[in-house]
């Protein structure tokens, strides 16, 4: 008789042990948390700078959300549509999530170079849709 395929499984249950352990050290919440203020205050500043297009950014984490509002007789879903697309183009790659959210969930080890870089890049993904659509 047989209960599971892989329960029980000494290399997959050292795996998880290992990788748990990896997540749950001091330093990796530290920079957990450095880089979730870091996202946090600049999709705070892309919300004052676009009062137009971003109603809100919410989240926990490394696990982010920026709302978006309809502009320009353009909804909500069309306007993270077209935002995800720019992104694209320039090297970022976002989703959407519901209705008309841009979804952000970086690796949790993700470098600063890139937080950094990838945040500039959305910038200029909002700029051009806010230009495309007034």
């Amino acid at each position: 008789m047989l209960g599971t395929t892989f329960g029980g499984n000494p290399l997959a249950s050292r795996i998880a042990h290992h990788v748990f352990g990896c997540l749950s050290s001091p330093e990796m919440l530290t920079q957990i948390s450095a880089t979730s203020s870091e996202f946090q205050t600049h999709l705070s500043k892309l919300r004052d700078s676009f009062p137009q297009l971003v109603d809100e950014v919410r989240g926990r984490g490394l696990i982010l959300g920026v709302q978006l509002k309809g502009v320009g007789g353009k909804t909500s879903t069309e306007i993270a549509n077209l935002i995800v697309t720019k992104a694209r183009e320039k090297g970022l790659l976002v989703i959407t999530a519901g209705e008309g959210t841009i979804r952000l969930v970086p690796p949790l080890n993700i470098p600063q170079e890139a937080v950094s870089q990838g945040l500039d890049i959305l910038e200029e993904a909002m700029r051009d849709a806010v230009k495309a659509v007034e």
